[in-house]
């Protein structure tokens, strides 16, 4: 029911299990902590150089999932 949440959940059945890499996880940390931050503190700054390393992990992610998605398919 939380963002924590579904990382948590994420990390304990494909990262632990070895599904996917620990830089899933490092990129989903990096991410969850950019989102919090932007959500919930005011005086947050986020550079562009961070933005675009955000937006190109996000990409990144998404494209490793959907290779793991059709190689079952």
């Amino acid at each position: 029911k939380t963002h924590s949440g579904v990382a948590n959940k994420f990390y304990s059945l494909y990262i632990k299990t070895n599904i996917f890499s620990t830089d899933f996880g490092k990129v989903l940390n990096r991410t969850y902590q950019k989102r919090q931050s932007g959500d919930y503190d005011a005086d947050a700054h986020i550079t562009f150089e961070e933005a675009t390393q955000t937006l190109e992990d996000a990409r990144w992610f998404l494209n490793e999932i959907r290779i793991y998605i059709d190689k079952d398919r």
